[in-house]
Protein backbone atom coordinates (compact mmCIF):
# COMPACT_ATOMS: atom_id res chain seq x y z
CA UNK A 1 0.00 0.00 0.00
CA UNK A 2 1.10 3.52 -0.76
CA UNK A 3 0.51 6.14 1.93
CA UNK A 4 -1.13 9.39 0.92
CA UNK A 5 1.39 11.65 -0.77
CA UNK A 6 2.76 14.24 1.63
CA UNK A 7 4.11 17.65 0.92
CA UNK A 8 3.26 21.21 1.52
CA UNK A 9 1.18 23.45 -0.67
CA UNK A 10 4.44 24.91 -1.95
CA UNK A 11 5.47 21.55 -3.44
CA UNK A 12 4.72 21.79 -7.14
CA UNK A 13 5.17 19.37 -10.00
CA UNK A 14 5.43 20.41 -13.60
CA UNK A 15 4.00 18.00 -16.14
CA UNK A 16 5.43 17.85 -19.63
CA UNK A 17 3.86 17.35 -23.05
CA UNK A 18 4.43 13.89 -24.48
CA UNK A 19 2.66 11.05 -26.28
CA UNK A 20 3.21 7.30 -26.35
CA UNK A 21 1.38 4.48 -28.11
CA UNK A 22 -1.18 6.97 -29.40
CA UNK A 23 -2.40 7.68 -25.86
CA UNK A 24 -2.00 11.16 -24.40
CA UNK A 25 0.56 11.49 -21.66
CA UNK A 26 0.57 14.21 -19.09
CA UNK A 27 0.50 17.75 -20.36
CA UNK A 28 1.98 21.01 -19.13
CA UNK A 29 0.20 21.89 -15.91
CA UNK A 30 1.21 22.67 -12.34
CA UNK A 31 -0.40 21.31 -9.21
CA UNK A 32 0.36 20.77 -5.53
CA UNK A 33 0.40 17.36 -3.90
CA UNK A 34 -2.50 18.41 -1.68
CA UNK A 35 -4.69 18.86 -4.76
CA UNK A 36 -3.95 15.47 -6.29
CA UNK A 37 -6.33 12.56 -5.65
CA UNK A 38 -4.85 9.24 -4.59
CA UNK A 39 -5.33 7.06 -7.67
CA UNK A 40 -5.61 3.29 -8.02
CA UNK A 41 -5.72 1.73 -11.47
CA UNK A 42 -7.32 -1.70 -11.49
CA UNK A 43 -7.45 -4.21 -14.31
CA UNK A 44 -8.84 -7.63 -15.15
CA UNK A 45 -7.28 -9.12 -18.25
CA UNK A 46 -7.40 -12.57 -19.82
CA UNK A 47 -5.06 -12.00 -22.78
CA UNK A 48 -3.08 -9.00 -21.51
CA UNK A 49 -4.81 -6.25 -23.48
CA UNK A 50 -6.58 -4.66 -20.49
CA UNK A 51 -3.42 -4.99 -18.42
CA UNK A 52 -1.42 -3.29 -21.16
CA UNK A 53 -3.83 -0.34 -21.32
CA UNK A 54 -3.78 -0.13 -17.50
CA UNK A 55 0.01 0.00 -17.48
CA UNK A 56 -0.09 2.73 -20.13
CA UNK A 57 -2.54 4.74 -17.99
CA UNK A 58 -0.17 4.38 -15.03
CA UNK A 59 2.63 5.75 -17.21
CA UNK A 60 0.37 8.58 -18.39
CA UNK A 61 -0.38 9.57 -14.79
CA UNK A 62 3.11 8.75 -13.47
CA UNK A 63 3.78 12.26 -12.11
CA UNK A 64 1.01 11.81 -9.53
CA UNK A 65 2.10 8.30 -8.52
CA UNK A 66 -0.90 6.06 -9.18
CA UNK A 67 -0.83 2.46 -8.05
CA UNK A 68 -1.72 -0.49 -10.26
CA UNK A 69 -3.14 -3.88 -9.31
CA UNK A 70 -5.38 -6.69 -10.44
CA UNK A 71 -9.08 -6.19 -9.73
CA UNK A 72 -9.28 -9.26 -7.49
CA UNK A 73 -6.86 -7.70 -5.00
CA UNK A 74 -9.70 -5.41 -3.88
CA UNK A 75 -11.85 -8.48 -3.14
CA UNK A 76 -9.00 -10.08 -1.21
CA UNK A 77 -8.11 -6.89 0.71
CA UNK A 78 -11.15 -4.56 0.74
CA UNK A 79 -9.42 -2.21 3.19
CA UNK A 80 -7.18 -1.13 0.30
CA UNK A 81 -10.07 1.01 -0.90
CA UNK A 82 -9.51 3.34 2.07
CA UNK A 83 -6.07 4.31 0.71
CA UNK A 84 -7.41 5.86 -2.52
CA UNK A 85 -9.81 8.51 -3.83
CA UNK A 86 -10.15 7.75 -7.57
CA UNK A 87 -10.35 4.31 -9.11
CA UNK A 88 -9.81 3.78 -12.83
CA UNK A 89 -10.78 0.28 -13.88
CA UNK A 90 -9.97 -1.38 -17.20
CA UNK A 91 -11.51 -4.81 -17.76
CA UNK A 92 -11.97 -7.15 -20.67
CA UNK A 93 -14.87 -9.41 -21.57
CA UNK A 94 -14.26 -12.57 -23.52
CA UNK A 95 -16.40 -15.22 -25.12
CA UNK A 96 -20.06 -15.10 -24.17
CA UNK A 97 -19.76 -12.33 -21.60
CA UNK A 98 -17.23 -13.85 -19.21
CA UNK A 99 -14.80 -11.86 -17.15
CA UNK A 100 -11.10 -12.63 -16.80
CA UNK A 101 -9.91 -15.03 -14.11
CA UNK A 102 -8.25 -12.14 -12.21
CA UNK A 103 -11.62 -10.36 -11.85
CA UNK A 104 -13.94 -13.19 -10.79
CA UNK A 105 -13.50 -12.77 -7.02
CA UNK A 106 -14.30 -9.07 -7.23
CA UNK A 107 -17.72 -9.52 -8.82
CA UNK A 108 -18.65 -12.38 -6.49
CA UNK A 109 -17.81 -10.39 -3.32
CA UNK A 110 -19.82 -7.29 -2.41
CA UNK A 111 -17.80 -4.22 -1.47
CA UNK A 112 -18.56 -2.44 1.78
CA UNK A 113 -20.70 0.69 1.49
CA UNK A 114 -18.53 3.69 0.67
CA UNK A 115 -21.38 6.18 0.20
CA UNK A 116 -20.34 9.70 1.15
CA UNK A 117 -16.69 8.77 1.61
CA UNK A 118 -15.34 10.57 -1.46
CA UNK A 119 -14.63 7.47 -3.55
CA UNK A 120 -14.97 7.92 -7.31
CA UNK A 121 -14.57 5.59 -10.25
CA UNK A 122 -14.57 5.19 -14.01
CA UNK A 123 -14.72 1.92 -15.92
CA UNK A 124 -13.38 1.16 -19.38
CA UNK A 125 -14.76 -2.09 -20.77
CA UNK A 126 -12.92 -3.91 -23.54
CA UNK A 127 -14.61 -6.49 -25.73
CA UNK A 128 -15.64 -7.56 -29.18
CA UNK A 129 -18.94 -6.67 -30.82
CA UNK A 130 -18.71 -10.04 -32.58
CA UNK A 131 -20.22 -11.47 -29.37
CA UNK A 132 -23.80 -10.80 -28.23
CA UNK A 133 -22.79 -9.81 -24.67
CA UNK A 134 -20.44 -7.01 -25.72
CA UNK A 135 -18.50 -5.67 -22.70
CA UNK A 136 -20.76 -7.58 -20.27
CA UNK A 137 -18.04 -7.86 -17.64
CA UNK A 138 -17.35 -4.11 -17.82
CA UNK A 139 -21.05 -3.44 -17.26
CA UNK A 140 -21.04 -5.80 -14.26
CA UNK A 141 -17.97 -4.13 -12.71
CA UNK A 142 -19.49 -0.67 -13.26
CA UNK A 143 -22.66 -1.73 -11.42
CA UNK A 144 -20.59 -3.26 -8.61
CA UNK A 145 -18.81 0.04 -7.90
CA UNK A 146 -22.07 2.01 -8.14
CA UNK A 147 -23.79 -0.38 -5.71
CA UNK A 148 -20.98 0.23 -3.20
CA UNK A 149 -21.69 3.98 -3.21
CA UNK A 150 -18.80 5.15 -5.38
CA UNK A 151 -19.40 8.29 -7.45
CA UNK A 152 -19.17 7.71 -11.19
CA UNK A 153 -16.60 10.06 -12.79
CA UNK A 154 -17.86 9.29 -16.31
CA UNK A 155 -20.25 6.88 -17.95
CA UNK A 156 -18.95 3.41 -18.74
CA UNK A 157 -16.90 3.48 -21.94
CA UNK A 158 -16.89 0.43 -24.19
CA UNK A 159 -13.95 -0.18 -26.51
CA UNK A 160 -14.50 -2.64 -29.37
CA UNK A 161 -11.48 -4.61 -30.54
CA UNK A 162 -13.06 -4.79 -34.00
CA UNK A 163 -13.41 -1.05 -34.50
CA UNK A 164 -11.76 1.93 -32.88
CA UNK A 165 -10.57 0.38 -29.63
CA UNK A 166 -7.41 2.50 -29.33
CA UNK A 167 -9.39 5.67 -30.14
CA UNK A 168 -11.91 4.96 -27.36
CA UNK A 169 -9.07 4.23 -24.90
CA UNK A 170 -7.37 7.47 -25.92
CA UNK A 171 -10.60 9.47 -25.45
CA UNK A 172 -11.20 7.84 -22.04
CA UNK A 173 -7.66 8.74 -20.96
CA UNK A 174 -8.04 12.31 -22.22
CA UNK A 175 -11.26 12.66 -20.21
CA UNK A 176 -9.39 11.53 -17.09
CA UNK A 177 -6.70 14.14 -17.72
CA UNK A 178 -9.34 16.84 -18.27
CA UNK A 179 -11.16 15.88 -15.08
CA UNK A 180 -7.91 16.10 -13.14
CA UNK A 181 -7.55 19.63 -14.53
CA UNK A 182 -4.60 18.94 -16.77
CA UNK A 183 -6.05 21.62 -19.01
CA UNK A 184 -3.17 22.45 -21.29
CA UNK A 185 -3.72 19.47 -23.56
CA UNK A 186 -3.18 19.77 -27.29
CA UNK A 187 -6.19 21.30 -29.08
CA UNK A 188 -7.20 17.93 -30.57
CA UNK A 189 -7.68 16.54 -27.05
CA UNK A 190 -9.64 19.42 -25.50
CA UNK A 191 -13.04 18.90 -23.98
CA UNK A 192 -14.70 16.00 -22.22
CA UNK A 193 -15.82 13.01 -24.20
CA UNK A 194 -19.49 12.06 -24.05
Amino acid sequence: RRPRAGGSRSTFYQLEDSESEGLPLTSSASFTLDEVPRVLILYASQTGTAEGFARQLKLTLSKIGPDLMELDQIAEEPDLVNDYDNFYIIVSTFGEGKGPSNGQKFTSSPLPDFSGKGKSYAVLGLGSSAYPNFCAFGIMVDKHFAAAGFTQLMILKKADELKGQKQVVSEWTTTILNQMHFTNLPAKAQGPVQ
